[in-house]
């Protein structure tokens, strides 16, 4: 299970879509967004998919895993099985992989885990350009996303990326880092 690949960083995630239990408030999102063909919600969003873990008792614990950036505590750690252990008492969840500032070259994971699009977030890692600020209609529309609300192709997520920057510059969520994420088939799922 140990993936060989060295950048990648893992994060527990609430379940959104119609299915998760929050009927009323998928049918809200989706009115808002816009975002009508969406299956579900599979996002780095803090909002939207809240980072989900029993955090121990042992506070050291935690930081030996955390991904600090600068000043920034990302909701990102640098141990799958510290994540696995830590979300044991949650279900359904998505057992996510990333890799910040991907290369076109798409990152060779453990086959238990499915490449499922690219995200958009920005630099205090919370906020999803592309499923939580209410659209950037001269950057991108609905249908660049997929049925998860991330960009597929690498070139389509760069091409929106330069695009937020250059025509929000004054937009704190539109200065984007771009992340590769991949969900795990079977850990955190509903069998």
């Amino acid at each position: 299970m140990i993936n060989p690949v060295s950048n990648v960083w893992y994060t527990p995630r609430g379940v959104f879509s119609s299915q998760s239990g929050q009927e009323a408030e998928w049918k809200k999102y989706i009115k808002w967004s816009k975002l009508t063909h969406l299956s579900e919600v599979v996002s780095l969003d803090g909002l939207l998919n809240k980072i989900l873990m029993n955090i121990d008792s042992d506070h050291e614990t935690i930081w030996k895993y955390l991904v600090v950036e600068g000043q920034v505590v990302t909701p990102f750690f640098t141990s799958l099985e510290y994540v696995i252990e830590s979300t044991k008492d949650f279900l359904p969840f998505n057992l996510l992989a990333v890799i910040r500032d991907p290369s076109q070259r798409r990152a060779h994971l453990d086959h238990d885990f499915e490449f499922i699009g690219y995200d958009l977030i920005d630099k205090d890692f919370q906020i999803s350009a592309l499923v939580n600020c209410g659209g950037f209609d001269e950057s991108f529309q609905p249908d660049d996303l997929n049925q998860f609300g991330l960009i597929s192709q690498w070139g389509n997520a760069r091409i929106i990326q330069a695009k937020l920057r250059k025509l929000n510059p004054e937009e704190f969520h539109a200065d984007c880092e771009m992340f590769e994420v991949w969900r795990h088939k079977t850990i955190g799922r509903i069998k």
